[in-house]
C-alpha cells in the first residue's frame, strides 16, 4: 500500500502547560483508524520545563519520540521533536495536544496524517542545530540518513530562533505547516531507498536553526478503511491559527 498525507492541524500559542491543535477536520477530514499521526512539537524551555506527554482526545492512542534536537542558550533550551502514534483510534474533531512539565516558551505545534505507513516504528532518524546556515537552497537541514526501504512517508521540521522568516520546503518535499514565520514542517514520499535530509529554505540564513527528520516505512498491505484518499495540497488547513492557553 502506498504512503500518503491525509488529514493534518497547527497551532501556535504564548506560554503555557499545553498546546493543542485545531480539530482536523477544520478544512479537510478526520484522520482514519488504523492510521499513523506524526508530530511535530517545538518549545523554548524555561527552566525545569520539559514535554512530559503528547496525547489526542480519541483515547488508546500512545505517542512516542522519534527523533529530538535541542540548542543551549544561556542556560535555557530550545527543542524540536517528532513524535509518532501508530494504529490509531480516531474521531470527530480529532485534536492532538502536547503537555508540558511547565509554563514553555512560544511553543509551536503541528500534527499529519501517514497513510498507508507499516506499524512499526520509524525506520530512521535525526536532527541538528545549525548557527547561520546560509540562504542557499535546502541550506537548513536535518542532516542525513538512510532508508531501508522503497516508497518512505519523510516528515520533517524546522524551527529558527531569530526573527520571523520566509520558509520554503525543500527539493522534491512539499510543505505542510507554516506557523508564525518561524516554524515549518514538510513531507514527501521517497521512491527508492537511499540517503535522505529533511531540508528547508529561508531568507534568514543568520538565525539559528533547530531541524528533525523522521522516516516511516510504506505498509507491505493496508487495511481497507473509509477514507483512502490524501488531502489536495496547496489548501492551508487550520493553519496560523493562535490557541488560548
Amino acid at each position: 500500500m502506498a504512503a500518503s498525507l491525509g488529514g493534518q492541524a497547527s497551532a501556535t500559542a504564548a506560554n503555557g502547560t499545553s498546546l493543542a491543535t485545531p480539530a482536523f477536520n477544520v478544512g479537510s477530514t478526520d484522520p482514519v483508524a488504523g492510521s499513523t499521526i506524526a508530530v511535530a512539537i517545538s518549545w523554548g524551555e524555561i527552566p525545569g520545563t520539559s514535554l512530559s506527554s503528547v496525547t489526542d482526545n480519541a483515547g488508546g492512542n500512545s505517542y512516542s519520540v522519534v527523533s529530538s534536537t535541542q540548542v543551549d542558550n544561556g542556560g535555557a533550551a530550545t527543542r524540536i521533536a517528532i513524535y509518532a502514534a501508530h494504529n490509531i483510534n480516531t474521531t470527530t474533531a480529532f485534536v492532538v495536544t502536547a503537555n508540558f512539565s511547565a509554563s514553555s516558551n512560544t511553543p509551536f505545534i503541528a500534527a499529519a496524517e501517514a497513510m498507508g505507513v507499516d506499524v512499526s516504528p520509524r525506520d530512521q532518524s535525526t536532527g541538528q542545530s545549525q548557527s547561520a546556515p546560509g540562504e542557499g537552497t535546502n541550506a537548513v537541514t536535518s542532516g542525513a540518513v538512510t532508508t531501508t526501504t522503497d516508497g518512505q512517508f519523510i516528515f520533517a521540521a524546522t524551527r529558527s530562533q531569530g526573527s520571523i522568516s520566509t520558509i520554503s520546503p525543500g527539493t522534491n518535499f512539499t510543505g505542510i505547516a507554516s506557523v508564525g514565520g518561524q516554524f515549518r514542517t514538510e513531507y514527501r514520499i521517497q521512491p527508492s531507498a537511499g540517503s535522505q535530509a529533511g531540508t528547508f529554505t529561508s531568507n534568514n540564513g543568520a538565525s539559528t536553526w533547530l531541524t528533525s527528520v523522521a522516516t516511516f516505512k510504506a505498509a507491505a498491505t493496508g487495511r481497507t478503511t473509509k477514507n483512502t484518499r490524501a488531502v489536495p495540497l496547496g489548501i492551508n488547513l487550520g493553519m496560523n491559527r493562535r490557541m488560548p492557553v
